[in-house]
């Protein structure tokens, strides 16, 4: 099925055609959704493989798009994962001889290493099981991951590739690929696809009897429709060989984050350092929500003057626990303190009378 793409400014947004129209999909910054996909939990992808594979065998007049649309919220590349494995079983129909082999034919490595596994490597078309099928389709989408992961690493990681410094990150691309051409590496299956584009309505019209230009004139300023250019891409693997040179050739910025260390889009500000990510062991929150305490707390590690105020501190406020300073002291000391240490920090208060002042305990002394 079709992708249409469409850029505007640094974003793009996806359609796929529908049996009358197309059908808005999603929307994000360019290489965002080719960033989430490369860092996708295939866990999750295996499960609506499970279902989609549920609906194709055992539900009568199965809702496949509206099925298909539920995994658009969450990465449109998800959706095309299973839309190859529902393709497979439809078209290419796997329980036949010939269905088998065109299954092995498209997807050699990804059979020969599921075949690896003794309770798979007998598997034909009399006895393709779930599994295996659901498994071709998780192993092929691994292997995208790490391969789009590569690209992205050789393009924009300098720190991994000093020799080439100099060059730009479209550079790199190229020779990328012709490092794979000249190690003879099979052809990828974007790399056979084209691109094409066309002008393309957001709900078809047509006019009564003959064609009028007046009458389809008249139409489009009733309706107010939008027109615009979108890019025709024939596969998902298309359309992340398209995101990825117009992340590249946009020169779209790409930073690694500093809690998980995998790459992401900063959108308006460059100086963001945390995606936000899930984090994998507190779902709940991101790296951006813990990225501010545990850029501090590294201060607290490495920063004597940091250091001895966050210790002072949480001495302090153990003191207001057991009311043994006020609420208001602890306020009024807090405010001192920050302000003594912000002084320490630009050199204007000598180290070791700050630290004289942060440790002088007996300031407030036990209440009776």
């Amino acid at each position: 099925m079709p992708y249409y793409a469409r850029l505007f400014e640094n974003k793009i947004q996806v359609s796929i055609e529908g049996q009358q129209q197309l059908h808005y999909q999603s929307e994000a910054l360019v290489g965002e959704q080719l960033l989430d996909f490369i860092y996708y939990d295939l866990r999750k992808l295996n499960a609506a493989l499970a279902e989609a594979y549920s609906f194709a065998y055992h539900m009568k007049e199965p809702d496949f798009e509206g099925f298909l649309r539920k995994l658009d919220t969450q990465n449109i590349y998800l959706r095309f994962f299973v839309e190859l494995l529902l393709d497979t079983i439809f078209y290419d129909k796997p329980n036949t001889k010939s269905g088998f082999a065109e299954l092995c034919n498209k997807y050699p490595q990804e059979v020969a290493f599921l075949k690896q596994n003794k309770a798979l490597e007998k598997t034909t078309y009399r006895n393709a099981s779930k599994p295996f099928l659901i498994g071709v389709f998780s192993v092929h989408a691994l292997g995208m991951q790490s391969f789009m992961k590569a690209q992205l690493e050789f393009c924009v990681n300098s720190a991994n590739y000093t020799q080439f410094n100099d060059l730009s990150a479209i550079e790199r691309l190229y020779i990328y690929e012709q490092w794979r051409k000249a190690q003879g590496e099979q052809t990828l299956y974007f790399e056979t696809n084209t691109f094409s584009s066309r002008l393309v309505i957001s709900k078809e019209i047509g006019t009564e009897g003959d064609f009028s230009i007046e009458e389809l004139a008249d139409r489009l300023k009733k309706q107010k429709l939008q027109i615009a250019e979108m890019t025709i891409l024939p596969t998902g693997w298309a359309l992340m060989r398209y995101e990825l040179m117009k992340m590249i050739t946009q020169d779209i910025a790409v930073k690694k984050c500093a809690n998980c260390e995998r790459y992401f889009i900063p959108g308006g500000r460059s100086d963001i350092e945390y995606c936000t990510r899930p984090l994998s062991d507190q779902p709940e929150k991101t790296c951006q929500s813990i990225g501010a305490l545990k850029k501090y707390m590294d201060k607290v590690q490495t920063d004597p003057i940091h250091k001895e105020y966050h210790k002072a501190y949480k001495r302090n406020h153990s003191r207001v626990r057991v009311y043994t300073m006020t609420q208001a002291e602890f306020l009024e000391w807090s405010d001192e303190a920050r302000a003594k240490r912000d002084q320490c920090i630009a050199g204007k208060l000598n180290k070791n009378m700050f630290f004289e002042w942060i440790n002088a305990d007996r300031r407030y002394k036990k209440r009776r």
